[in-house]
């Protein structure tokens, strides 16, 4: 009969978990305790306690608050698994640098969802080269060279702006159309994809027009849309890049091996990878079998001896038949080794974040080595023709 009142009591902590933070008892007794905690106790731990920023105790209650109360506790869990003098050899693989001289670990990078939204790539080299042509006319109410500057600055905003300056100010139907193509850009890598295809659609050269297209597609995650653009371009001035682009698109979609059969290398493998259901199988089975099956050792034995210690207090208390600490010990048995289970599947995540990372790395280095021919839109000779 004990055994469905606990039952009970965690299918309404379940309920309760889903009220929005603001009306839900669990968050607001959650809030009050961690405040109390930060007020309290934390100063007389010291201030560099804690390996990371924000500290475990924010990080609580962000996770709390944004994620509702079952998975920030969870993700609490984890973290408190994670906090340990081993995160210092993972700081710069696993982790997202530095702030504060601490190790940088906001919520949002261990919440499931995000992890693998973040599986998209992003990297220099889907920056357009620039070979900034100008005309330097008398009174020229504009300066390519100084928008092109900010462009190779990533400093896309400021870009922009000139770059819009520039297609109203211009009497130069060519200036114009390298206006409308780097405002595409910018617009692009600022996120705006509704503005971005409007620039793009106001290009009058067809072949151009589509290169452009696809490039927008791409940075919206619309891979097959892409593609259907870039594979009809047969232009010989455009025909490099898009072919470039086309298989590029499948490392960005996740397709390693597709997108290996368009980059042949020799001395070049695909990167390895680790299946984030068997690491938390193997977490379910052994406490912090996991995060070692993901190059993470000592963060899989810390989380052994924390839900192995855990596990041997429920058990004697169990053997007292002291039921109120049995239950209580017990409790948190089973929450860090939840939390172990969660921290393995993200660790795999972050494995092959890492690898791919490496392996774009390598290949951008061959790339190089190698002579791949050029694919670099020249859009100073293709627009002065």
């Amino acid at each position: 009969m004990r055994v469905y009142r606990y039952c009970f009591l965690f299918l309404l902590i379940l309920r309760l978990s889903a009220h929005p933070p603001a009306y839900n008892p669990l968050t607001i007794g959650a809030n009050f305790l961690l405040d109390g905690y930060k007020k309290l106790l934390s100063p007389l731990q010291g201030k560099d306690i804690c390996f990371f920023s924000p500290t475990c105790s924010r990080y609580a209650k962000a996770a709390i608050n944004r994620y509702n109360f079952f998975w920030g506790l969870i993700m609490t869990a984890d973290r408190l698994e994670r906090c340990n003098p081993f995160a210092l050899l993972y700081a710069q693989d696993f982790y997202s640098g530095e702030k504060e001289g601490k190790i940088f670990d906001p919520p949002e990078r261990h919440f499931l969802g995000s992890v693998k939204e973040r599986e998209s790539v992003d990297f220099d080299i889907w920056l357009i080269t620039l070979d900034t042509f100008r005309f330097l006319f008398p009174g020229e109410p504009y300066d390519l060279a100084f928008a092109d500057f900010l462009y190779t600055e990533k400093e896309f905003s400021l870009a922009l702006a000139e770059y819009l300056k520039i297609k109203f100010w211009t009497n130069d139907e060519r200036i114009r159309e390298y206006a409308k193509v780097m405002s595409g850009e910018c617009y692009s890598k600022l996120g705006n994809y509704g503005n971005a295809r409007k620039e793009v659609e106001g290009l009058a050269n067809k072949g151009l027009r589509m290169l452009m297209r696809g490039r927008v597609l791409l940075a919206e995650g619309k891979y097959d849309s892409a593609r259907s653009q870039l594979f009809y371009i047969k232009d010989e001035r455009l025909k490099n890049t898009a072919q470039f682009l086309y298989g590029l698109s499948y490392l960005y979609e996740g397709n390693l091996e597709r997108f290996f059969s368009y980059f042949p290398m020799k001395n070049l493998s695909l990167p390895k990878r680790k299946s984030p259901l068997l690491s938390g199988l193997f977490s379910f089975l052994l406490p912090g079998a996991g995060q070692v099956y993901t190059n993470r050792a000592g963060d899989g034995l810390y989380s052994l001896f924390v839900v192995g210690t855990l596990a041997g207090i429920s058990y004697h208390y169990g053997k007292e038949k002291e039921k109120g600490k049995f239950w209580f010990f017990l409790s948190l048995t089973s929450l860090f080794h939840l939390g172990n289970v969660y921290g393995a599947v993200i660790s795999a995540y972050d494995y092959n974040r890492y690898e791919k990372k490496n392996f774009i790395k390598r290949w951008k280095e061959k790339l190089q080595e190698e002579g791949y021919p050029s694919w670099q839109i020249d859009l100073k000779g293709f627009l002065l023709e």
